[in-house]
């Protein structure tokens, strides 16, 4: 990492000392696995956003969840690149990269919101809701493709 970017406000802390950040939103951005059992009771943030590929483990999210900590799962948060890869490659946005921002933006904005709605009132975790969103859509996708079950 290019340590001369970090600006004169910016923090840079020793081993797993970024999981006690004084912050609202924590995001474990590189490494999977970041998060475990032990060092989640460091954590103060209300929110994870996993923008790496499983960076809070499964035994991590159930004690985050019990202390009324928010995780937003990787396959969500991350799920905007490769949307914009199909929304480019089939036509549905242009080459513009403020169009192709703000239609990402938008529909990421939709997918988080009806992820958490639906967490919500099914009583459950984002991460659950996400599934169950999937499941409800598969039939309609694979319709749409001519899928066969």
């Amino acid at each position: 990492m290019d340590r001369s970017v970090l600006r004169e406000a910016d923090l840079e802390l020793p081993g797993d000392a970024w999981l006690s950040a004084d912050a609202d939103v924590l995001v474990p951005a590189a490494v999977s696995y970041a998060v475990d059992e032990v060092n989640q009771a460091q954590i103060s943030a209300r929110w994870i956003v996993e923008a790496a590929n499983m960076p809070v483990l499964a035994g991590a999210e159930e004690l985050l969840v019990a202390r009324g900590v928010t995780v937003l799962p990787d396959v969500v948060v991350n799920s905007g690149t490769n949307a914009w890869w199909w929304w480019t490659l089939f036509g549905d946005i242009g080459a513009d990269a403020d169009e192709a921002f703000a239609y990402t933006r938008r529909s990421m904005r939709a997918l988080i919101d009806q992820m958490l709605a639906r967490a919500e009132a099914d009583g459950t975790t984002p991460r659950a809701a996400a599934h169950a969103i999937v499941a409800d859509r598969l039939p309609v996708i694979a319709d749409r493709f001519g899928w066969y079950r």
